[in-house]
């Protein structure tokens, strides 16, 4: 059940992202994509493995459902949330929107067993999805900048 309620999930979500008008390039986009996800791997990683705040399912087709969301669900809510935000007036409700998207999609995680939290709670997990929308805002800002310096790979 959860495998398949997170793969109708993960489709929205990259279909909305595919849908909507984008204010980054494509490249940008690439960019802030694999940025988040190799930021959202370890810090996963570390969370599970180094800290042991969180214990992972030892079922491997719920670990895919952690997959998912650690490596294709992150980095696209990263995306919608900086390319519908950028430059429009209501970014504290995109960002309190895409918040509630992670923790709802935590919450999901916690009930369906995928994870377990030893050490974590919603709190920490609502402080680090804070990060990652605010430094993949920072980063598109960085991108942006240097884009219109020159200073872009073309």
């Amino acid at each position: 059940m959860a495998i398949s309620i997170s793969f109708i999930l993960v489709w929205f979500f990259v279909s909305c992202f595919l849908l909507i008008p984008k204010t980054l390039s494509f490249l940008h986009n690439f960019i802030l994509f694999m940025f988040t996800t190799i930021v959202s791997t370890n810090v996963m990683t570390i969370l599970t493995m180094q800290l042991e705040f969180i214990k992972n399912t030892q079922n491997p087709f719920l670990f895919i459902v952690f997959i998912l969301y650690r490596d294709v669900l992150i980095p696209v809510i990263v995306l919608l949330f900086v390319n519908v935000s950028l430059h429009s007036e209501k970014k504290r409700l995109f960002f309190l929107l895409a918040l509630l998207i992670l923790v709802l999609f935590d919450y999901f995680l916690v009930q369906f067993k995928v994870m377990e939290f030893i050490k974590w709670n919603f709190l920490f997990a609502m402080i680090v999805h804070s990060a990652y929308l605010l430094i993949g805002l920072l980063i598109s800002k960085l991108l942006t900048a240097m884009d219109n310096r020159g200073e872009s790979i073309k």
